[in-house]
């Protein structure tokens, strides 16, 4: 295996294990009990199984753990851009799928804007990803 494919395997277990502990803590680490988390937003309360949670929360901090990573080594690093690539495309697809189960009215202008965001950064790395394989 490549050596920098295996850093980026290890960050990527990083992230789901910090996922798993924030879950913890956010649920006292009762999921291991009932194998559900439970949110409070406002007046709604709303209740997840385990598995949901953690991919919603992974897939969002590997986005944004990535992303910051990106911008450090400026978009030049290739196996960085195809994890950035296929964890931003996973989201992507993933989010408005969790989104329209849970019915959140509220969440459609958060949806949108973040889902602009995805995109751009998408694009970004899709040209970067392309400039590399022209060189």
């Amino acid at each position: 295996m490549n050596k920098s494919i295996g850093i980026e395997v290890g960050w990527v277990i990083l992230v789901g294990f910090t996922t798993i502990l924030l879950i913890g803590f956010l649920t006292h680490f009762n999921f291991f009990i009932n194998n559900t988390v439970d949110i409070q937003l406002h007046d709604t309360y709303v209740v997840l199984d385990f598995w949901n949670s953690f991919i919603i929360i992974f897939l969002n901090l590997c986005f944004w753990f990535f992303l910051l990573r990106q911008l450090k080594y400026k978009f030049e690093s290739k196996t960085l851009n195809y994890f950035q690539l296929t964890l931003t495309g996973l989201l992507i697809l993933y989010f408005p799928i969790v989104s329209s189960i849970l019915q959140f009215t509220f969440l459609y202008y958060f949806t949108l804007l973040y889902h602009s965001i995805q995109i751009f950064v998408l694009a970004k790395v899709a040209i970067s990803i392309g400039h590399q394989i022209k060189s």
